[in-house]
């Protein structure tokens, strides 16, 4: 029966349906009632398809689950067609994007939506809250907002739109009214913004308060102007209030009327604001930012034709305390033009130091440009840091900007100036409210400034271009893209655009990305790699923008072309401009990453490390093993990576120069026989600042003949090999050969490092001269620390060693090797089969001892080494699940945690994306075993 029970219900839910259409873009569904809302929030298989409101909806006493997660964000389209949505209320801490859409996808559309209600979250981890969204990554466009955002975590981000806006994301011709709190960060548009809010408008009271971080950000339009952001014809009224008192941490709060902190790259343009802006801080050092515009800004920051009319002021209490407060800045490194500023601002500060700076324009410069800007404000706090346009500079320069001496009641432009140039001239009252004082100095009043007609100071002119001009856009450079590529790897090009058209573009515009697989390739036959939006570009203007995409799951030739996607006033081009020249390159074949430290390569193959090898170029890439490979008996008459030249007495082949990480995965099974070839094993030469690390190996064949230097890993180390092992296999430089080591046939150079690493049970190690369990020589200032061999087939017919054949110039340290099957070098040192000039520390155990963790002295169990009672010591990075440096029961419930995540995590072995039964098995082989 309740099996029965349990189909009813999906049935019922399969046949529940909305007011009407199919979900097309010719016929979208329609939404008549709050049934429909809530239906749509709970169908994620709907959230592709095409809404339309038909009427008002209310959402009475629902606590409402947002439409969009953030692991399967809204990616449709939604047109609420002029009506509302009121009512909504959410209050929940289960999830990590609040609103009434969790997260708005790359391209998704929501416009013409009026909503009014209540989000709240009192306790969470990161958690971005906003009315609408609580993250958008597509368009929203003509939506007005009503209401309160509170939300209450670790780290919050709240907004009266959008709790974030990333991803270059926009939202334009939108309004929020209300409050929007939070203990991290506020913003009456947005939280955090790295993409385009365009055209807004706030009357809001927005805090950010007491972060248990002690960081505190708030703003009238966004919290944070992240990087990319840009703030464009906006405007805010309101309070705006940032305040931190932990009397035990650092503490920093910033506050501004558009924004509280501008990052790089963020742009505030032909905005307004009239807030009341507050920052307080209070700690062990206490920092305070108040700007009638911005809190503080980053370098490489830009505002230009924007104002701030109302009060700022900043309070810092501490054992140190900084305060900074500027009518329009209260610390800047931006590029700033065409700007003023109306409304006071005052410092203070409690402590020891008690820096309190304060100024008409700027509190603190610490870089960037200003001119043609004015202010007509006054700034107190301490006496010799008030000043009429900044309070001290550190760095940056100024041209063509006044103060009006007597509304700010202070004859010095800057009170603090460290030598640098700033052209900065007092004016009186009558003399700002004359276009003359200004014309003179070389302002224009043409088309940026005009004087009210009822008198008064210069205000900025009406920026938005007429309706019957156009801008016409081409790409006149598309960039350059790399000789090689790898799917999914970040592109970045450098591409030159044009915009020869009457008018500006009123406003951002993409770019698009296509690109096949084969020529030819144009924007009308070929597959898109995304967008990227790109910021206003004046009539006239040219520029160089920066435009990434992802390059896709392809293998082989791939080709690029670029094309302009008409935004707003964007005349559509001809196919000749519209779209770029061809940009040709060759995907890597590995099955994911860049190649960075940070992104390895991934290798799950052997056909990806046969590429490898081929691929010299890639010799400094760095590299992860993402499964255990079986080489399937392959054959090889060189070294796999990095071969050597034959019939030469030295290297004269490429060295590998990057990071090989086997993330303790196991490779085997392939034979390298190389007559006449110095240097010889899986790698010919690990270079210095080269690296394997992690990696073992089982059942290879290295074999070289008339010829030295043969080892498991590398026939010549001069970088590192470290917690690597080699078992089961013949290393063999028998016939008229020298040294042969399990894992390095030659570790020379104080660059040279061989640690944490194993040979055991191998089935051959010989050499005619220097046979070694570990190396066949180390020379030079090499160093072989914390190893140990443990094989009964080491022979040579002159000097063979446990751990090596020679040791010169060098040294070995706690290390160990099995006397029960391994014979002594020498008398001397029975370590090595030679010893000349060595620092040798190393001891020999019965093969019970060797399976005993108290005959290893000094060795770091529990972060590099695991040892099984009745085995052999083994590396910790094979056992290790989680990779947190202990190999017990957590790594079992690390699995469980994460299990059917999509996101990535440490237990998905096999890199598909999901946390699964695959990944239990993977783990379950690895447990507590030698492999």
């Amino acid at each position: 029966m309740l099996r029965h029970i349990i189909i009813l219900i999906t049935l019922s839910g399969l046949v529940m349906g909305y007011s009407g259409g199919d979900g097309s873009a010719g016929d979208p569904y329609q939404l008549s009632s709050s049934a429909d809302i809530l239906q749509l929030s709970s169908s994620s298989s709907d959230w592709f398809s095409n809404f339309v409101l038909t009427s008002d909806i209310e959402l009475t006493g629902e606590d409402f689950t947002p439409i969009g997660t953030a692991s399967q964000p809204f990616y449709g389209n939604f047109n609420g067609s002029g009506y509302s949505v009121s009512g909504l209320s959410i209050n929940r801490s289960d999830l990590s994007v609040l609103g009434l859409f969790g997260m708005i996808g790359d391209d998704a559309i929501v416009e013409n939506l009026t909503l009014t209600g209540t989000v709240v979250c009192s306790d969470g981890g990161w958690v971005y809250g906003g009315l609408l969204a609580g993250a958008n990554r597509g368009f929203i466009l003509n939506c007005t907002t009503n209401g309160t955002v509170s939300i209450d975590s670790s780290t919050a981000y709240s907004g009266g739109i959008a709790g974030s806006n990333e991803n270059l994301g926009v939202i334009s011709e939108s309004s929020f009214s209300g409050t929007v709190f939070s203990n991290s960060t506020s913003g009456g548009i947005s939280g955090i913004s790295e993409g385009l809010i365009d055209e807004c408008t706030v009357s809001a009271t927005v805090i950010a308060r007491d972060n248990p971080a002690g960081f505190v950000y708030a703003g009238g339009i966004a919290g944070i102007n992240g990087i990319d952001g840009a703030i464009k014809l906006c405007s805010s009224t309101g309070v705006v209030d940032a305040s931190v008192n932990l009397d035990s941490k650092n503490t920093t709060s910033c506050a501004g009327g558009f924004a509280g902190y501008c990052d790089q790259y963020s742009s505030i343009r032909k905005s307004g604001t009239d807030c009341e802006v507050n920052s307080f801080s209070s700690g062990l050092t206490a920092s305070a930012f108040a700007g009638g515009g911005v809190g503080q800004s980053n370098t490489e920051t830009a505002a230009e034709k924007s104002f701030a009319s109302y009060t700022a002021s900043a309070d810092a209490q501490g054992q140190s305390a900084y305060s900074y407060s500027g009518g329009f800045f209260g610390q800047s490194g931006s590029n700033v033009s065409s700007c003023f500023a109306l409304g006071s601002a005052e410092s203070l500060a409690s402590g020891s130091p008690d820096i309190a700076l304060s100024g008409g324009f700027i509190g603190n410069c610490t870089g960037g440009e200003i001119s043609n800007c004015y202010s007509a404000g006054s700034a107190s706090g301490k006496t010799d840091s008030s000043a009429g346009f900044i309070g001290k500079t550190s760095d940056g320069q100024g041209t063509a900007c006044f103060w009006d001496t007597e509304a700010s009641g202070l004859d010095n432009a800057i009170a603090r100036n460290s030598g640098l140039s700033f052209d900065i001239t007092g004016l009186t009252t009558a003399q700002m409210q004359s276009s003359s004082s200004f014309i003179d100095a070389g302002w224009d009043f043409a088309s940026v400034w005009q004087m009210p007609a009822d008198g008064g100071y210069p205000e900025l002119q009406e920026a938005a271009a007429p309706q019957n001009e156009l801008a016409e856009l081409s790409i006149t450079s598309p960039g350059s893209l790399p000789e090689n590529i790898s799917s999914g790897q970040i592109i970045t090009l450098d591409v030159s655009i044009l915009n020869s058209g009457a008018a500006s573009t009123n406003g951002s515009f993409r770019m698009r990305i296509y690109y096949a697989g084969q020529e030819p390739v144009n924007c009308e036959t070929a597959s898109s790699a995304g967008f990227q939006q790109i910021g206003e570009l004046e009539a006239g203007e040219s520029r160089v923008e920066q435009v990434s995409f992802e390059v896709p799951e392809l293998s082989g030739d791939i080709y690029f072309v670029l094309m302009i996607d008409s935004g707003r006033s964007v005349e559509e081009s001809d196919e000749t401009n519209n779209c770029s020249d061809v940009l040709s390159s060759q995907i890597y074949a590995f099955s994911g990453g860049s190649g960075t430290p940070e992104d390895p390569f991934w290798i799950s193959d052997k056909s990806e490390l046969i590429y490898l090898g081929e691929n010299p170029s890639l010799y400094n890439k760095s590299y992860i093993l993402t499964d255990d490979i079986d080489m399937g008996g392959e054959f090889f008459d060189n070294s796999v990576i990095s071969p050597n030249d034959p019939m030469q007495s030295s290297f004269t082949g490429a060295k590998f120069t990057g990071t090989f990480d086997g993330a303790g995965r196991v490779l085997r099974n392939f034979t390298i026989n190389a007559p006449y070839t110095n240097y010889a094993g899986l790698f010919g030469a690990v270079a210095e600042g080269g690296e394997i690390k992690n990696l073992h190996i089982s059942e290879a064949e290295v074999r070289i003949s008339r010829a030295n230097y043969a080892g498991g890993f590398a026939g010549l180390l001069e970088g590192k090999i470290t917690g690597c092992s080699i078992k089961n296999s013949t290393v063999d430089a028998e016939y008229i050969s020298k040294y042969a080591g399990g894992i390095a046939g030659s570790a020379d150079g104080s660059s040279a490092e061989i640690s944490d690493c194993s040979s055991f049970a191998m089935e051959t190690i010989i050499a005619s001269l220097y046979a070694g369990g570990i190396a066949g020589e180390v020379s030079s200032g090499a160093d072989l620390t914390l190893c140990f061999s443990a094989t009964d087939g080491l022979e040579a017919s002159y000097y063979a060693g446990p751990l090596a054949g020679a040791v010169r110039n060098a040294q070995i340290s706690s290390s160990y090797w099995d006397s029960s099957i391994m014979a002594p070098g020498s008398a001397e040192e029975p370590s090595a089969g030679l010893a000349e000039n060595a620092g040798i520390t190393a001891y020999p155990r019965t093969t019970e001892q060797m399976k005993t963790r108290s005959n290893y002295a000094d060795w770091p169990w529990r972060t590099l080494w695991h040892l099984s009672p009745g085995r052999y010591p083994v590396q910790i990075s094979r056992v290790d699940i989680n990779l947190d440096n202990y190999v017990d029961g957590d790594d079992l419930i690390h699995i469980a945690y994460n299990w059917l995540s999509q996101t990535p995590a440490e237990a998905d072995f096999n890199r598909d994306g999901t946390v699964d039964i695959t990944d239990f098995s993977i783990g379950a082989n690895w447990w507590l075993s030698e492999y």
